[in-house]
């Protein structure tokens, strides 16, 4: 009789699957070739993805891969990068996979990917070290996830040039600034530059993250006078509600709130109001991933509105 380990294991490897399935869908023929492999050879691409915790398995073949640091940071020369999503193809075959974990690759869903780091002749680049932004989708992982990680890389590798997607958005390239990060601009699909930087994306405490993004000079600029309380609504995009924010903004008016439109501040006033605020009022979105640039003991009060709620 199968005891009750076996059988959640069972379910959850059923919903596992499931999901995989699910995802597949996007990419039939990658999926194909995905069920393939792990159908004939038992594993996807005969295991050549590695991500930097288990990249130690294969160090005997790659005599130009180095652990660099106490935080798993690998710099390896004879490689190239997709400019996509940042895999790194090495000179053994295997591709290294820094901030995406096996589902992605077993979705089927960077097969294209793959195929062109593997076929396609890569451009030049004659930087010493370089790191590889991958396309960014959301504002607030960006800021959160891979800003912090750039600043400590430089820190570590001096002359680091990050290279970032020619149509990237342009917080962007204004964080990279206001931060001190050299950077160039790249419309090229793969890269092989003197030597690629392998991050380990592993999790910061608030502490440390804050410590990183700390930007001593914020203040000196002469930007509009601030107050201690500042909101933060929406005056236009899909999912702005008129009436809604009508009333917000008599009732915040009310309380002494300054009301902003974050689509009309540059980066570092936004930085500078978070900075300087004792209370924030804001409806949800991007805008509140500067929380990490407050004071300790900031009030932060964050709204939804119906669209934003799923029951």
């Amino acid at each position: 009789m199968k005891n009750r380990k076996f059988i959640d294991w069972s379910k959850n490897r059923k919903h596992s699957q499931v999901t995989k399935f699910q995802s597949w869908r996007h990419r039939p023929l990658g999926a194909f070739i995905r069920a393939l492999e792990i159908t004939f050879i038992g594993a996807p691409l005969q295991q050549i993805v590695r991500s930097n915790s288990d990249v130690d398995e294969i160090r005997h073949l790659l005599p130009n891969l180095h652990l660099v640091g106490s935080e798993g940071d690998y710099v390896v020369s004879s490689a190239r990068v997709s400019t996509k999503n940042g895999l790194i193809l090495l000179e053994s075959g295997h591709i290294i996979s820094p901030h995406l974990n096996s589902h992605v690759f077993l979705s089927g869903n960077l097969h294209d990917e793959v195929k062109t780091l593997i076929r396609k002749i890569p451009a030049s680049s004659q930087h010493n070290f370089v790191y590889m932004l991958p396309k960014q989708e959301f504002f607030y992982h960006f800021l959160i996830d891979y800003l912090p990680q750039i600043v400590r890389l430089t820190q570590v590798f001096r002359g680091l040039v990050v290279m970032v997607n020619w149509d990237e958005s342009a917080y962007v390239y204004a964080y990279l600034e206001l931060h001190e990060v050299k950077y160039e601009k790249t419309s090229a699909k793969t890269i092989a530059p003197a030597s690629i930087v392998a991050a380990n994306y592993s999790s910061m405490g608030i502490r440390q993250v804050q410590s990183l993004l700390k930007i001593t000079n914020i203040n000196e600029d002469r930007l509009a006078t601030t107050t201690p309380k500042i909101a933060f609504l929406r005056f236009r995009g899909s999912r702005h509600d008129a009436l809604f924010e009508k009333k917000l903004k008599t009732h915040l008016f009310g309380r002494g709130f300054k009301i902003f439109d974050p689509d009309t501040l540059r980066v570092k006033e936004q930085i500078k109001l978070f900075s300087e605020a004792s209370e924030i009022f804001a409806i949800h979105g991007g805008v509140l991933a500067n929380l990490i640039y407050c004071r300790e003991g900031t009030v932060v009060q964050e709204v939804f509105t119906l669209s934003l709620i799923h029951i």
